[in-house]
């Protein structure tokens, strides 16, 4: 496969991911509505794990970045 066919690909591939997000947004809203309105309780939990998982997963990302850089330096100094 040469450079031009591969790079047509990822070009196709990455014009189609934009909409996903925009296309989900107002699905996850009125699911989220719909879920207060019929139980309110589960809502309010719901609430609460969202930003609890979304703060973990960015101190985990963060840790792993650091990490990442890490190994880089052991690489560099282990190819001289």
């Amino acid at each position: 496969m040469d450079v031009a066919t591969s790079g047509s690909l990822v070009r196709k591939d990455t014009a189609e991911k934009p909409g996903v997000p925009l296309q989900a947004l107002p699905t996850f809203i009125a699911a989220f509505v719909a879920a207060v309105a019929t139980q309110w309780k589960l809502s309010l939990i719901a609430i609460c794990v969202g930003p609890a998982i979304v703060m973990t997963l960015a101190t985990c990302i963060t840790i792993d970045a650091k990490q990442g850089t890490r190994v880089l330096g052991f690489y560099l100094v282990l190819a001289h």
